[in-house]
């Protein structure tokens, strides 16, 4: 009779979680026969259990009564509901909730917050706020509404708020809310004017204009949400301080109590970012004498500038003034939960009105941006109000993209740094250079008070600057005319130039840009003229009248139907000084020029001085970039040899492994069908774009091609190439046969990343038939793997085997389709039987194995992320081994095909100095006692004379929970407490310099 032992099993996780379960395997009985059965317990915390080939357990169980096992019950906390967040600043987000629950029963509130880009996997670890710790928040045991301060602006936070049993230790489900704290406000960067009253009509509450103030407390304790933060010293950048409430929903200040009875305004600069529209802000001194004690009165202020207050006794509703004793400010109201920043200075009573400041100019018209280049832009605007009344114009600008809330503080332009932008008193039109080629702009123009210090509403301009303008990368052909035919001008091919200047100042749109030494990668240096509207060259005054051709090379990336180019010598002899002719160019290729001098209306150059190139008419106001080589004079036309007539092909390409393809010649250029008019072969020079990848998948694109002859002229061309996803494993990884397998490996780059394997053939117990695609792991490391689609039937899963051969010792994780079993393989031994146990794991698709020195360790997972433990293992394999997937067939007629997605492998890299048949050295032997164990446990370190140690303990998941590093120890023990851990399995591993990792696993009842 054979014998079957039923184990019933208990796990406890850190009392918040009861695990209850009979795990029973049976194997080996024959149709006909009838076994018996008997039920016993086992105490052990154990995670599987596992019954050898006799249907026995290795490890025997206790005799304690089935009906003697008894299980306490747990309810966690209902999740709260009524969480919300709101009213956020920009340091600070406003939450609130009912009472749900708590109060009663043990239950309490925790929460917790963390930024949303940032927040941690398990909210637990996120920050946790101390209940008690700010007025409004309940004390974690009622309902609560508060402002959580010290968040960071403009960022985006997460809140989980649980209701938790204190006695059980159960968490809720928590209630989630997330909310983004506002950009940083904008804060005054000047002072308000002075005040005007005499001295001797005025009592001073703050401010260093008027001494003394009667202000004992600028920051009394109200309750206020701003309390902490007024700053009664803030510099707004001019060393100039001035009082700030920031975060500010009220706030009083406290003053030496006086009879201003006798005064008949309360007079205060204020400053602040908030809108009128949706901010009310009010004022009101508070009496101890005779009449009302307070009378809140609403202040009219302007956003974003110094405003001016001068509040008449009379508008307080009664007030004496006979006993001020305090001042209070509010936003919204006392008490509201909608804080703004605000910024004050000069807070004073008086016996006279103040006159208020000049009022803010009026708002700018007809400001326009228009005309781009990749560098500039061409501003313009009439006169307004400037030049008179101190006004004037203040310019701002900045990428749309990174705009500030406050426009002052954009860039600003200087006026008085260009030439047309009228020293901003006057209407202006010039071009801004130095902008960031093709970016959105933003323009702001105010008109400005300079007395008053007002700005206007700005006229605002948006424009977006040009792309890069193409660049030439190759060399002009050199010239064909003898030397002593041609007078130079620019050029290295003839020598001497008679250039003096190649950069005069003539007012033009590219002063100071062009440049006679741009290198255009070859190393031999051109001219370049950029943001080119006219350009003027001076020249040793010279007779050239019996030179009939000025002849030059032109590139440019204008298109010849909106951009006409023009060129003249200027003559100080007889005839016509300057006749402008138009050059018939080719956009984007270097264009050979040679005029002859009857094109120049009757020019006689007997007395040339200057040289002048012009982009749709000289001044004109739409610059361009153009480049220039081999200009000269000469007595006859200079010919030269015609570039070839290229012909490209088109071509479907396959991407690699990695998601890419890079284009060779031979993919996009037709050579035979092409026509050379040059000795010598035709050249690709560049393919543009030279490489395709997952971007451009089933897609068709232009590829340009450019080629050159031997006489270095140039021409292009244009392929159309297909791109198709390959088959192709990623660098680093084969593709094998273990065994009679008949399989095969292919990877998709591009859709999800997954591979796909084939495999015919089946295993047996000491020889494996399956197809592996696998990568060499040396030292330590692990596979992680999604086993997808498993099709007619067979088995897929991940591997870590020292060889190819077929008996290779071996450790696997693998599964079949629809089959709600995970199987794990064991051979300890080349050509020995490998040990196969299952696990009953429905819901797991993921599977994972690690390797530390020679111990290795499976999981599985449902979504990857969270790792249940199936089993540990010591075997001792090479250093060096494969890591990799495998499908294999359960009929040598069947093919089975599986599909796996989201493979990492991590872990030491081949060595070239380390043969993959050296074997590791072997972990030193890990002792601990009393191993199961109540909480208590001591480590035999023995092993480990005189070394230095790092001792880690981890949970089954593989979390770190505590480390401990030891220094040369010289002691044989150490001793750990893991009762504050709770029930279950843990990993205790020894790490120390030159030897492989030691692990041990450990159960605590």
């Amino acid at each position: 009779m054979r014998k079957a032992i039923f184990t019933y099993f208990r796990s406890w996780r850190n009392a918040n979680a009861l695990l209850l379960g009979l795990a029973i395997l049976i194997t080996g009985f024959t149709s006909a026969s009838k076994p018996n059965f008997d039920l016993t317990t086992h105490n052990a915390a154990i995670d599987a259990v596992a019954l050898d080939d006799n249907c026995l357990l290795s490890e025997a169980p206790n005799t304690a009564p089935f009906a003697a096992v008894s299980s306490p019950t747990f309810m966690a906390p209902n999740q709260p509901v009524g969480f919300v967040a709101n009213s956020a600043t920009g340091s600070s987000i406003f939450i609130a909730v009912g009472p749900n629950n708590v109060g009663t029963n043990n239950i309490v509130y925790r929460l917790f917050y963390s930024p949303t880009a940032s927040a941690p996997a398990n909210p637990l670890n996120a920050t946790q706020h101390t209940f008690g710790s700010i007025p409004g928040d309940g004390n974690g045991t009622a309902a609560f509404g508060f402002s959580i301060a010290g968040l960071n602006a403009a960022t985006g936070y997460t809140f989980w708020l649980y209701q938790y049993n204190t006695v059980d230790m159960l968490y809720s489900i928590p209630a989630v809310v997330t909310r983004s704290t506002l950009s940083p406000p904008a804060a005054p960067t000047t002072n308000a004017p002075d005040p005007t009253c005499p001295a001797g009509n005025v009592v001073s509450v703050y401010g260093d204009f008027y001494s003394p103030n009667i202000a004992t407390n600028y920051n009394p304790n109200w309750g206020q949400s701003g309390f902490g933060s007024v700053n009664p010293n803030f510099n707004p950048g001019t060393g100039n301080v001035i009082l700030a409430y920031p975060n500010f929903n009220y706030q009083g200040t406290e003053l030496t109590q006086t009879n201003l009875s006798g005064m008949t305004f309360i007079n205060f600069d204020v400053w602040t970012g908030a809108n009128p529209a949706t901010t009310t802000l009010q004022v009101s001194p508070i009496n101890q004498g005779t009449g009302p004690a307070e009378v809140l009165v609403t202040v009219p202020y302007m956003q974003g500038q110094w405003t001016r207050i001068s509040l008449p006794k009379s508008a307080f509703g009664g007030m004496t003034w006979d006993a001020v004793f305090q001042l209070k400010f509010a936003a919204n109201g006392p008490g509201s939960t909608v804080p703004v920043d605000i910024y004050l200075d000069n807070i004073y009573f008086s016996t006279c009105g103040v006159t208020p400041p000049p009022t803010a100019p009026s708002q700018p018209v007809g400001f326009v941006a228009f005309n781009p280049s990749s560098s500039s832009a061409f501003l313009a605007a009439g006169p307004n109000n400037v030049g008179s009344n101190n006004i004037v114009y203040r310019l701002f600008y900045a990428p749309t993209a990174s705009a500030p809330a406050n426009p002052l503080n954009a860039t600003q332009y200087n006026f008085g740094s260009t030439g047309g932008d009228g020293n901003g008193v006057s209407p202006f039109g010039f071009n801004l250079a130095g902008l960031s080629p093709a970016t959105a702009y933003t323009f702001w123009l105010y008109q400005y008070n300079t007395a008053g210090m007002l700005y206007s509403t700005p006229a605002v301009a948006t424009l977006t600057t040009l792309s890069p303008p193409a660049v030439p990368t190759t060399n002009a052909p050199d010239p064909t005319c003898p030397a002593g035919n041609v007078v130079s001008v620019y050029g290295d091919f003839y020598s001497p130039n008679i250039a003096t200047n190649y950069n005069p100042n003539w007012g033009q749109s590219g002063f100071a840009l062009t440049n006679p030494n741009y290198n255009p990668g070859t190393g031999n240096v051109i001219l370049a003229y950029r943001n080119f509207n006219y350009q003027g060259t001076e020249l040793t005054q010279t007779n050239l009248s019996s030179m009939q051709y000025l002849n030059f090379d032109v590139w440019t990336d204008a298109s010849p139907s909106t951009t006409t180019l023009q060129v003249s010598p200027i003559n100080q002899g007889t005839g016509p000084a300057e006749v402008l002719v138009t050059v018939p160019y080719v956009r984007g290729q270097w264009t050979r020029i040679s005029l002859p001098k009857s094109a120049f209306g009757g020019m006689t150059w007997n007395g040339v001085f200057q040289m002048k190139f012009a982009a749709n008419g000289p001044a004109s106001l739409v610059p361009v970039d153009i480049y220039l080589d081999n200009i000269f004079f000469s007595t006859t036309n200079c010919t030269y040899v015609a570039p070839p007539t290229v012909v490209c092909k088109n071509a479907t390409v396959a991407l690699n492994g990695n998601g890419n393809y890079t284009l060779v010649a031979a993919d996009v250029f037709n050579a035979a069908a092409s026509t050379n008019n040059c000795s010598g072969a035709l050249t690709v020079t560049n393919i543009s774009p030279s490489t395709v990848s997952c971007a451009q998948l089933n897609q068709t694109i232009p590829v340009t091609v450019t080629v050159q002859d031997g006489c270095g002229n140039t021409a292009t061309c244009t392929a159309q190439i297909t791109v198709q996803q390959g088959t192709a494993l990623p660098g680093g990884w084969s593709s094998n046969n273990v065994g009679s397998a008949n399989g095969s490996g292919s990877y998709k780059p591009c859709t999800g990343a997954e591979f796909t394997l084939s495999a015919s053939g089946f295993s047996t117990a000491s020889a494996d038939v399956m197809h592996l695609v696998s990568k060499q792991l040396c030292g330590n490391g692990e596979i992680i793997a999604r086993v997808g689609n498993i099709q007619n039937g067979g088995w897929a899963g991940i591997i870590l085997r020292e060889s190819l051969a077929p008996g290779s010792k071996m450790v696997a994780l693998k599964m079949q389709n629809n089959n709600t079993s995970i199987r794990r393989m064991i051979r300890a031994t080349t050509n020995g039987v490998a040990s196969n146990l299952n696990y009953l794991r429905p819901d797991d698709t993921w599977l994972r194995l690690v390797r530390s020195g020679s111990t290795f360790i499976g999981y599985t997972s449902s979504n990857g992320t969270s790792w249940s433990f199936a089993f540990s293992t010591t075997v001792s394999m090479a250093g060096c081994i494969h890591a990799g997937l495998f499908a294999e067939s359960i009929n040598v007629n069947v093919t089975t095909t599986a599909v796996f997605g989201n493979v990492s492998i991590t872990g030491g890299a081949p060595s070239l100095a380390t043969d993959i048949n050296t074997v590791t050295t072997a972990a030193p032997e890990l002792k601990v006692y009393p191993n199961p164990t109540s909480g208590e446990i001591t480590l035999d370190l023995s092993a480990y004379p005189a070394r230095n140690l790092r001792i880690g303990l981890y949970n089954i998941q593989g979390n770190v929970l505590q480390i401990v590093e030891k220094d040369n120890t010289e002691m044989n023990t150490e001793s750990f407490n893991l009762s504050a851990y709770g029930a279950g399995i843990y990993l205790i591993r020894v790490q120390s310099e030159g030897l492989p990792d030691a692990v041990k696993r450990v159960i605590v009842q």
